[in-house]
């Protein structure tokens, strides 16, 4: 069985897209903010995602996307691109509900199942009373395969939203919720120490602080969730240097490009996660299990 593609630093004329005039930038929950330098001329986000697509042999993936550009519009949707400790790669999409201005019910699960059915199938049937701020969509080799998706992921909102969103989320598979992962944002300026202390009870982050490099805490929220087999940290609105440097170990093909193309992405505000965990028998030796790069388009 072949292994995981190499991802080659080189962005293609093809795939560069540069960032329309007047646009607005917006971060992985769709939230706006403005440009660190002047964008004109520059490369929007999502030719990173061209590329990643390209390199990795997704490409399956763009009809997908070019689909709920079709059916929302530009600039509402949140695209995540990972890679597993594996080498495993994916993409994931995420539709937020309460942001953005096209009519919330295109972002319903049921509508956006309805708008990609000629492309893909998704096992999700869901009752749209209920209260969710977003939902996601992964897309990985297999599912571009078998054109089957097991479902659309839902998010519920939480009782503490700060700057952004705080909640669980659920696989919508079929008639069934399967309850995933619980996520807490905080105010990266007036909140880190309520971050170190999500990580001083960590089980899988072995009282590690290194977990928060100070090259990343210096955005705009940070995010830390618990999930099944690991807990993540997420960084919002990270610059490209930032990016760059915090990629460099654990993604190093993506810190090339970044590298490569800094002048194309210096306006642009990144947002980074890494999944980590600690096997039982050794709690203080946490390792980075998966790690993704945000985007919109």
């Amino acid at each position: 069985m072949a292994g995981p593609p190499s991802l080659q630093p080189i962005l293609r004329p093809e795939d560069r897209i540069p960032q329309p005039p007047g646009d607005v930038l917006r971060d992985y929950v769709l939230r706006p903010y403005p440009p660190v330098v002047d964008p004109t001329g520059r490369a929007h986000s999502v030719s990173l995602l061209r590329w990643f697509l390209r390199e990795a042999d997704l490409m399956g993936v763009w009809p997908i996307v070019e689909r709920c550009q079709a059916h929302l519009g530009a600039g509402e949707t949140v695209w995540g691109i990972k890679r597993a400790s594996d080498g495993r790669l994916g993409v994931e999409l995420y539709f937020y509900r309460d942001q953005g201005a096209v009519d919330q019910q295109k972002k319903t699960a049921t509508a956006l199942t309805a708008a990609l059915a000629d492309l893909l199938t998704i096992d999700t049937m869901l009752d749209e009373s209920l209260d969710y701020v977003m939902c996601s969509l992964e897309l990985t080799p297999e599912v571009l395969h078998t054109r089957r998706s097991e479902g659309f992921r839902i998010y519920t909102p939480g009782t503490r939203p700060v700057n952004g969103y705080d909640g669980l989320s659920y696989l919508a598979s079929g008639r069934r919720l399967l309850r995933e992962n619980a996520y807490h944002f905080y105010s990266a300026a007036d909140e880190l120490h309520l971050v170190e202390a999500q990580l001083k009870h960590s089980v899988r982050a072995g009282r590690d602080l290194r977990l928060l490099p100070r090259g990343l805490t210096d955005c705009y929220t940070i995010c830390f969730a618990v999930k099944r087999e690991a807990d993540t940290l997420y960084f919002s609105r990270v610059t490209t240097r930032q990016a760059r440097a915090t990629l460099k170990s654990l993604w190093p093909p993506v810190a090339a490009l970044l590298r490569a193309h800094r002048h194309d992405f210096a306006h642009v505000r990144w947002d980074v996660g890494y999944d980590f965990t600690a096997p039982s028998t050794d709690l203080g030796a946490p390792v980075i299990q998966k790690v993704g790069l945000y985007g919109y388009c």
